[in-house]
């Protein structure tokens, strides 16, 4: 199977939970089953420096909670993920258990690789949205770019930016996104 591969048939979130701590990745979307390669070194460098930006201007604020990958977010029904980022906020604290995130959390963030760019662009989006999670960030390391969409009318809307990438749902969230891409680098 290669990255962002589907198993062929579809199964329970209990199935799911069964599968063996083989290293791997795996989500559970409607049912399907999704498998993921390992991210890539600047996958991980851009996720820790976001993780810090994100923890700078929600945990300690107090607003809640900010928790990279692995970690699952899980949705209704046959739906288990493991977004990039995830940040829950104090008025949502109710969906966070030990185990992980149980609904939709405020914000999701997603580091885009060449194996799974359109799953986190459109089938991860659309489940997404449908679940209310009010924002969601596209971090492509490839075109060096950050889109942060904003939940209206259950769509996703891309939020204009000028090289900075700001949130509407976490106060005086900015990321400057050439610096980002800089530290990104000079980190590797």
């Amino acid at each position: 199977m290669t990255a962002a591969a589907t198993l062929p048939v579809r199964i329970t979130y209990e199935d799911f939970k069964t599968f063996p701590d083989d290293g791997r990745r795996y989500e559970l979307i409607d049912g399907e089953v999704f498998m993921f390669a390992s991210p890539s070194l600047l996958h991980q460098l851009l996720l820790g420096e976001l993780l810090v930006l994100f923890r700078d201007a929600v945990t300690l604020k107090d607003l809640g909670w900010v928790v990279a990958a692995p970690f699952e977010v899980k949705f209704f029904g046959p739906n288990a993920v493991q977004p990039d980022l995830v940040v829950v906020l104090r008025d949502r604290a109710d969906v966070l258990t030990p185990s992980g995130v149980r609904g939709a959390p405020s914000v999701l963030l997603e580091i885009l690789s060449p194996s799974n760019r359109s799953y986190d662009l459109t089938t991860k989006a659309e489940l997404y949205a449908r679940n209310g999670v009010l924002e969601y960030w596209i971090v492509d390391a490839e075109a060096e770019t950050i889109t942060v969409h904003e939940l209206r009318d259950g769509r996703y809307v891309a939020l204009p930016n000028d090289g900075i990438a700001r949130s509407r749902v976490v106060p005086d969230l900015a990321v400057d996104i050439r610096a980002l891409f800089t530290a990104a680098k000079i980190s590797s």
